[in-house]
């Protein structure tokens, strides 16, 4: 039986609130952790809150080391090139301000496979953004630079697999700031002849990187809907996003759909048996620092379940990720049914956004995203993530299915059982992920 009734429904599809909240966000323009537009965009998302009538809205400010980018150039020794435009290359986001002169070396993929055919002490290390097709999983970016790092390389040259001129970014930092080498995103044209002169012949290089890591202030908001119950459920998404672009699809989409249920559910709260928390996090770009201050401050143990938006709203084909938690599995197929959408459901890890900060320690929780609209990451971290590659109908078709499992996982009867931390570490060291143990 569907929980939303049809006017809510009705609303869902015939307002276009989510797409104005998504305007806002993106006029914005740089919404980078710790810059000015992160803190506007945080009062922008409580000023909804406050509209549609959630209780207790705040903004959690904490400080953060904020990134600032310089400009970066690499010059190939002995071949008198030079790049330093940003249509070929960017510093990644926590590299230090370093140069460096290496050789140059080719590791496809990144894979640790392709890593152990290659000697990259010393040198500076060429990998693809993308992921090979032997893989059932997403390969990310800091996994390739971690196996730079440990064996020894100088830098990391992360190449775009997108073509367009559009080198990519995504943060390489630390706990404390800043990565352990320099690291660069290069567009895929200007990567592809990186490749070829490394297949021809032994190249140098000369990495130089200028930035600054200074501290400054991120944070959360958060607005809750529902009866005042010891649990709690969690509807998720990050409003920081890269500097270098307007960062619509990553995540100005997720929160523009957190608004959008919010709205929906206010109509419908004496309907919900479970408090509802609405949250938009600061800073996951640089290391989920948002998601993990609440996780380590909050009560785990009342957090029923989180629903977390990321990498949505390209098109209206909705999957979930439900690392393991098999109720969750259920209740998405429920919810497909109820509302006849469907739903990918996929029972697999994915440890690269904010609801990892809460599924690392036992609590429920999935990652909804788009699938259909564009390869892996799409235009996400790369200066074309803007607003006209999105329709505002797979946003308004998005938020049915979404309002529903929020509604269905405030029903008592389909909470889910916690685990033991450390049966989510194993299963997710079990796929190929390189996880730390959960300390308190």
């Amino acid at each position: 039986m569907r929980e939303l009734p049809t006017e809510c429904i009705g609303h869902a599809h015939a307002e276009a609130v989510s797409w104005e909240i998504l305007s806002d966000l993106v006029d914005i323009g740089n919404r980078m952790a710790g810059h000015e537009g992160e803190q506007a965009a945080m009062e922008r998302i409580e000023r909804a809150f406050r509209e549609h009538g959630l209780r207790d809205v705040s903004i959690d400010r904490f400080e953060i080391p904020a990134w600032f980018r310089g400009e970066s150039s690499l010059e190939l020794v002995g071949h008198d090139r030079r790049y330093d435009s940003r249509h070929e290359l960017l510093a990644l986001p926590g590299t230090p301000a370093v140069e460096a002169t290496a050789d140059l070396v080719d590791v496809g993929y990144g894979t640790p496979a392709e890593f152990d055919e290659e000697s990259v002490a010393g040198k500076l290390v060429v990998a693809s953004s993308g992921t090979p097709a032997a893989y059932d999983r997403w390969f990310h970016r800091r996994e390739k630079y971690d196996e730079a790092v440990d064996r020894g390389a100088v830098g990391f040259l992360f190449r775009s697999h997108m073509e367009g001129c559009l080198p990519p970014t995504g943060d390489i930092g630390d706990e404390e700031g800043e990565g352990a080498i320099p690291g660069v995103g290069v567009s895929r044209e200007l990567g592809n002849r990186l490749v070829r002169y490394c297949e021809n012949s032994d190249v140098e290089a000369r990495l130089s990187v200028d930035c600054r890591t200074e501290t400054a202030s991120s944070g959360t908001v958060s607005g809750v809907l529902g009866p005042e119950t010891e649990q709690e459920i969690l509807v998720t998404a990050h409003h920081d996003a890269h500097d270098i672009a307007e960062g619509a699809k990553d995540n100005g989409c997720g929160c523009a759909l957190v608004v959008e249920l919010a709205r929906l559910l206010a109509g419908i709260e004496d309907q919900l048996e479970t408090r509802v928390r609405f949250v938009t996090f600061g800073a996951e770009e640089i290391g989920l620092r948002g998601s993990t201050r609440m996780a380590n401050q909050c009560n785990l143990s009342g957090i029923t379940g989180i629903i977390n938006l990321d990498g949505i709203g390209d098109s209206r084909e909705l999957a979930v990720d439900t690392h393991g938690f098999e109720q969750l599995g259920r209740l998405f197929d429920a919810v497909s049914e109820q509302v006849d959408v469907p739903i990918e459901i996929k029972d697999q890890m994915n440890t690269h956004s904010d609801h990892w900060s809460f599924v690392r320690q036992g609590v429920p929780g999935v990652i909804a995203y788009s699938i259909g609209g564009s390869d892996e990451r799409g235009w996400g971290h790369t200066h074309a993530d803007t607003l006209d590659k999105l329709d505002k109908r797979d946003l308004q078709a998005l938020a049915v299915p979404l309002a529903e499992a929020a509604v269905t996982l405030a029903r008592p009867e389909w909470k889910p059982d916690h685990v033991d931390s450390e049966i989510v570490i194993e299963r997710a060291r079990a796929e190929g992920y390189s996880v730390e143990d959960v300390t308190e």
